[in-house]
């Protein structure tokens, strides 16, 4: 074989590669798309995390207190948030972002554990204001959502209580304001008996993978 003729070969390998190489991107990206009613091909929606800290707690008789959370000696010690029964936080706001599916729904959701074995009930109380953003709405009427699930019986397991389908809210278009007290209330039955410690909240939302035309309404042309 000619020094040529190796030369030759190894482009022919590279470029097999750099061919190879295009063939998985470009799959990759027809995975984002879909095929529509009227035969275009659009953004295929994905699910996203909005997330907001725990803002405050509550103060007096119905506030949780700090206390070390995870197993001792782990190195994964850090303090959270215990609720007794009645114990409540304030959320920051959750804002609405531009890449939201306008109509899709949003579910609230709380992420908690314990610090023992029982497998009691933990129910969780989502009281909720809202308004969408440039001057169109006022901060309008509460709307409760209540969160029941059942501990896995694991020390320090991450447990995520989500909202039914009948209880997720609908989003209609960015720059929205959610505002969420999240407070724990008597499970309906088997009330669990561990320490049981509040995270945070954070609300799963449809997407459709890119922003908004404009910043401000009307948002979508």
């Amino acid at each position: 074989m000619t020094v040529k003729t190796k030369i030759e070969e190894i482009n022919i390998k590279q470029k097999i590669a750099e061919l190879e190489a295009l063939e998985a991107k470009t799959r990759n990206l027809l995975k984002t798309l879909e095929a529509t009613a009227d035969g275009q091909l659009r953004h295929r929606t994905i699910w996203k995390d909005n997330v907001a800290a725990i803002a405050a707690a509550n103060t007096g008789v119905a506030a949780p207190t700090l206390r070390l959370f995870g197993a001792t000696g782990s190195g994964t010690q850090r303090k959270e948030y215990v609720f007794g029964t009645g114990d409540s936080v304030y959320i920051a706001p959750f804002h609405v972002n531009h890449d939201i599916l306008p109509g899709a729904k949003v579910y609230p959701h709380v992420h908690w554990s314990t610090d023992g074995t029982d497998t009691g009930n933990v129910q969780w109380e989502l009281t909720i204001i809202r308004a969408l953003g440039h001057d169109q709405a006022a901060f309008d009427a509460q709307t409760v959502i209540q969160i029941e699930q059942a501990a896995s019986g694991t020390t320090w397991q991450h447990m995520v209580a989500e909202c039914s389908d009948g209880d997720a809210l609908t989003v209609t278009e960015p720059d929205e304001l959610i505002c969420i007290v999240l407070e724990r209330i008597a499970a309906s039955t088997d009330e669990n008996t561990d320490s049981v410690f509040g995270l945070m909240v954070d609300l799963h939302y449809e997407s459709n993978t890119i922003g908004t035309i404009n910043k401000a309404p009307n948002f979508y042309i």
